[in-house]
């Protein structure tokens, strides 16, 4: 990983790249922002070789989202600069993305259908959203539109290019034969499916010379009729004639999304065979990108010869010190990222990246741990994701901090997520925690229940009640029946199930129980009043859908739960009462503040706060961050 290695003319000083990844931090214009430049800086930091900005479009019609960053303009060059040179002055080197969306905008993003090289809608936007088939005459515009992008990115200090031409945008619809139905010379044959590209590589190198260019591809789309290993190959076999200098090796489209922002039910370097394939067959650096998240993963890629190069990406917001601890060998050192997609999911409902492990991102200019001018005596109530933050970055910042947690065992409900399917990782978070804790001298106390009583006894200057929640449970007729418990029940394995199992909820908690219990080999059935409160577009909630669907899982909405029996549950579906027979019935309904502790210990401690979900129930991401701020400012 930390040997140099030359891309054209351009050396890098060591093989690991951080890939275009949308953040949605620039201006409504698309020009540079300082909060931007502050993030940049942070992995330049952090000892990568290459940053790849994230994707900068080419043309007004090219603009994916809000805030996306441009390079239509030379209006966007002084903001540039000033990125450049920040990563730069780390030792490190940039390359632009050159983007154009195509048929998978949205329309209200352009308040307009988009382009693209036929009328292939994208499923995201469904046929009521057919793209408009692109003129000969604006093909020859876009090809200007790349050329001037890629002068402005040199202008602008840029070390290198990436073209974009995967992933399901506007150069993918030519390459694949999936989103291209033309029949003149842009259509039909390989060459012609080739041509828009080339001519694109060819009019960056009339106005630019030898400038490193680079050029992302899908090594499969994952679909029936797209491209496959073996079309991939053959492409970057031409992109090499073209004088194409790397090839960057990724997959999937919208269709397939779970392939382009791989799951964590996809394996670690899930790509690095597709990548393999392509460097057996041409002599140009090749990279790879797809959940690579540990060390260990991105070396054993490069050692066996799959890739040239590693593009860290996900776990390179969640760790912006990822090379730097890698060469140091302090791999536990390493935040973990645990595929969990919140970065992407809120890049397509147009919001900032954000990751649910580290707040500080899109706050690097912000988010400081300094030291505390007067340490404090600090007492924590509670061992999960909340109360282990507050304790490392109150510990960071010098003061004295016991953590006091009832059961045996650090983690909270993250601890009982790690039962889930698919989610072991999440204990690589836990684990991560233990290890900051005893390595910044955190007392520990297993078994020990914070009472107003232990406040008054131990005198702290600082009490933080991170006592989380609990499930909620409805008052209805049969609810203290044996054989209804909740989910958290089920999943902490303090309860056998039976045979036949009713999951009364509609988030993911209650999908990923029917996924734990469905792979048992149990009849599961869930019933909500909802509709399923489950975002497909994240590719974990696709997948896990899939997998209970796959397992029979039967899934009611618009069903009112009235009464649990000895037979089964009582429900009300399209206005008729009816029975399902069941042995078990587990509540999935979410969770309700535990605020009993910071109730009563109110005028016991000079500073009293309550972080996480004993204020409101809610998700790692905001336990985390609550609890994080609170510890920066006491």
């Amino acid at each position: 990983m930390f040997e140099p290695i030359n891309i054209g003319n351009l050396e890098l000083k060591n093989r690991i790249v951080m890939p275009p990844m949308a953040t949605h931090f620039a201006t409504k214009e698309g020009y540079v922002t300082q909060r931007q430049i502050d993030y940049y800086v942070q992995r330049a930091k952090g000892g990568v070789g290459m940053i790849i900005t994230e994707s900068s479009y080419v043309h007004p019609e090219g603009r994916g989202g809000s805030n996306r960053l441009t390079i239509q303009s030379d209006e966007s060059i002084p903001g540039l600069k000033k990125l450049t040179a920040a990563i730069h002055a780390h030792g490190v080197k940039a390359a632009a993305q050159l983007h154009h969306g195509g048929r998978q905008i949205s329309p209200e993003a352009l308040s307009q259908y988009p382009v693209s090289a036929s009328s292939v809608p994208c499923i995201a936007w469904g046929v009521s959203a057919f793209p408009r088939t692109l003129t000969i005459e604006e093909i020859e515009e876009l090809l200007e539109a790349y050329g001037k992008a890629a002068r402005r990115a040199k202008e602008s200090g840029y070390d290198a290019v990436q073209i974009l031409a995967g992933h399901g945008y506007l150069l993918w619809s030519f390459l694949s034969p999936l989103g291209n139905k033309r029949t003149d010379r842009y259509g039909g044959n390989f060459e012609n499916r080739m041509r828009f590209l080339l001519e694109i590589i060819e009019r960056i190198r009339q106005k630019l010379g030898h400038f490193p260019i680079m050029v992302r591809l899908n090594g499969s789309d994952y679909l029936d009729g797209g491209i496959t290993i073996e079309e991939a190959i053959k492409t970057a076999k031409r992109l090499e004639q073209a004088g194409v200098d790397c090839i960057n090796v990724s997959a999937g489209t919208r269709e397939s999304h779970e392939y382009q922002v791989p799951p964590r039910a996809l394996s670690e370097g899930c790509n690095a065979y597709l990548s393999a394939a392509i460097k057996k067959a041409v002599n140009i650096p090749v990279s790879v990108a797809g959940r690579i998240r540990r060390p260990e993963t991105a070396e054993k890629i490069l050692q066996e010869g799959k890739a040239d190069l590693v593009e860290i990406g996900r776990a390179l917001i969640c760790d912006s010190e990822w090379p730097k601890k890698a060469a140091e060998g302090r791999n536990d050192d390493i935040l973990p990222c645990v595929s969990c997609i919140r970065c992407d999911e809120r890049l397509f409902s147009d919001l900032d990246v954000k990751c649910t492990l580290n707040v500080a991102v899109g706050e690097e200019g912000t988010y400081k741990i300094e030291s505390a001018k007067v340490p404090k005596r600090v007492l924590i109530a509670g061992g999960g994701p909340a109360g282990l933050e507050a304790a490392r970055i109150a510990a960071l910042r010098g003061h004295d901090v016991v953590l006091c947690e009832k059961n045996d065992h650090l983690g909270g409900q993250l601890k009982l997520a790690t039962v889930a399917p698919y989610k072991t990782e999440f204990m690589e978070v836990i684990d991560y925690f233990e290890n900051q804790l005893k390595k910044l001298d955190v007392k520990v106390e297993l078994g020990c229940t914070v009472t107003p009583q232990l406040v008054e006894e131990r005198k702290p200057d600082v009490v933080i009640v991170a006592t989380g929640s609990k499930p909620f449970v409805p008052d209805i007729i049969g609810i203290k029946r044996r054989n209804v418990v909740t989910a958290l029940d089920v999943l902490g394995k303090k309860y056998q199930v039976g045979e036949s199992v009713v999951i009364w909820g509609s988030g993911y908690v209650a999908f990923e129980t029917a996924d734990f219990l469905s792979q048992r080999d149990k009849k599961v059935t869930i019933v909500t009043r909802r509709k399923v409160r489950m975002n497909i577009e994240n590719s974990n909630g696709k997948l896990l859908l899939q997998r209970v669907s796959d397992r029979g899982v039967k899934i009611c909405i618009n069903t009112h739960v009235q009464e649990i029996t000895e037979e089964g549950v009582i429900v009300e579906r399209a206005g008729k009462k009816e029975l399902i027979r069941m042995d078990t019935f587990v509540i999935s309904l979410g969770n309700r503040p535990n605020t009993k502790l910071h109730e009563e210990s109110k005028g016991k401690a000079k500073e009293l706060y309550a972080v996480g979900s004993c204020v409101k129930p809610g998700e790692a991401f905001e336990a985390i961050r609550d609890s994080s701020l609170i510890a920066r400012k006491i």
